[in-house]
């Protein structure tokens, strides 16, 4: 039988992976300490009614939170596009969303956990034939999916763009022996946000630098707090630089956490009042340095966790 489209409600997207290890939880509480005082007497003000849901689901929802990716993480997204065509409908294409901003890398896709797609682009075992997958890592200039168009011209057009977001296209053909539940939970092995500021080298890149990466969300003017690198009412630079130092030593048993990926999730509702976006923005630095006060150096280069 043709795919039954279902909607799978849960939100994609949470904080994950620890921050970082050694002395930079006393290095980022210097990092605009007037500014992360005020924003932890906000975060003293009722939680938003905003949740955090496991990321390793796809949805598809009308209203969705900005998904904001640093480091390595494997995760869901949204479907914004979904549309069954052929005889008896045996062709599913769908455009899923990963992240609201450029990406260094899409790599492998898994069905229900399993690698359907390595990092090639080549379908692998029962989904080889089944499956055709398009990449787009969220360029300001970027195009719309050539495959899609060429498939769907009525449907998805060269101005169907999607600039500034990360996305994949699959086409899937049916099989019962394939497709047996129907569209299957799809996640992604992605290499996060490319465009992080490093004051050592004064250049921006990709990073999984924990202190880089919190500075990054805390200087973004739209979905951060606009706590500019360098400015008086900023972050200040050199504790910046500190606190990256830090994060870059390399200890064994604690390599794993400072490489881990971070997943920031932050709810741009459009009905959400100033109000609220104080309280989300609160919310997210309270577990982000949370997380930094959990994570303790030991001092034979193990790892406690308060």
């Amino acid at each position: 039988m043709p795919f039954i489209v279902t909607a799978v409600t849960a939100i994609a997207g949470a904080i994950s992976g620890v921050l970082a290890a050694g002395g930079i939880g006393a290095a980022l509480l210097r990092i605009g300490g007037t500014l992360l005082l005020s924003y932890a007497a906000q975060a003293l003000m009722p939680k938003p009614q905003t949740t955090m849901q496991p990321r390793t689901v796809t949805i598809r929802e009308p209203v969705v939170p900005r998904d904001l990716v640093y480091g390595r993480t494997r995760k869901g997204g949204v479907i914004v596009f979904l549309h069954s065509s052929g005889s008896d409908n045996k062709f599913l294409d769908m455009v899923i969303v990963l992240a609201t901003h450029r990406v260094k890398s899409i790599g492998a896709i898994y069905f229900e956990g399993e690698v359907a797609v390595n990092a090639a682009g080549t379908a692998q075992g029962r989904w080889a034939g089944k499956v055709v997958v398009e990449k787009k890592l969220g360029a300001a200039n970027q195009t719309a999916f050539e495959g899609l168009r060429a498939a769907l011209p009525d449907k998805w057009t060269e101005n169907h763009r999607l600039r500034g977001c990360a996305a994949i296209r699959l086409r899937l053909t049916y099989h019962q022996d394939t497709f047996p539940g129907g569209i299957p939970n799809i996640t992604v092995d992605l290499e996060g946000k490319d465009d992080i500021w490093d004051p050592r080298t004064q250049t921006v890149g990709y990073s999984e630098n924990p202190a880089l990466c919190l500075a990054d969300y805390m200087a973004n003017p739209t979905w951060g707090i606009g706590a500019r690198i360098g400015q008086p009412d900023g972050i200040d630079e050199m504790s910046l630089v500190e606190a990256a130092n830090i994060c870059d030593e390399t200890v064994s048993s604690c390599r794993r956490w400072i490489r881990a990926a971070l997943c920031l999730q932050r709810s741009d509702h459009p009905l959400g009042s100033p109000e609220d976006d104080h309280r989300r923005d609160a919310l997210f630095l309270r577990r982000a340095l949370r997380l930094l006060g959990r994570v303790l150096a030991h001092p034979y280069g193990g790892l406690a966790r308060a």
